[in-house]
């Protein structure tokens, strides 16, 4: 299935979804910054992905809160927006750490420049 199909299929079903509570509705609205970034509008990715962040943080939904900011990072690198993108992979790097989560700390290594991770002292 090509991209676009399967984003239009997503669509299809997020259209369809009837979110109860805060955790359901910042996971619907992180596949519609999906939706977005495939798309090619960062913009409106970001602007999702931001109440996805705070709703995660209120959550403590380290793993939602992880993704989210990932996303927003590479969104916001995709814009040109490089000091809020860094800032957000330091937030998201320390989170992955404390989840040992090495799957996310390689994604946001791929997003630094020159592919480095931050050295965390302790």
């Amino acid at each position: 299935m090509r991209r676009l199909e399967m984003v239009e299929q997503l669509e299809l079903l997020i259209a369809r979804a009837k979110p109860v509570g805060e955790g359901p509705s910042a996971k619907i609205d992180f596949a519609r910054a999906a939706i977005a970034e495939a798309r090619g509008d960062h913009e409106r990715a970001v602007t999702i992905l931001t109440p996805v962040i705070d709703a995660a943080d209120r959550m403590s939904d380290r793993w939602l809160g992880t993704f989210a900011r990932i996303g927003a990072a590479r969104n916001s690198l995709a814009l040109g927006e490089d000091e809020s993108a860094m800032g957000l992979l330091d937030d998201a790097e320390g989170a992955a750490r404390t989840m040992k989560a090495q799957l996310l700390l390689d994604q946001i290594n791929d997003l630094r420049p020159g592919g480095e991770v931050a050295v965390s002292s302790g």
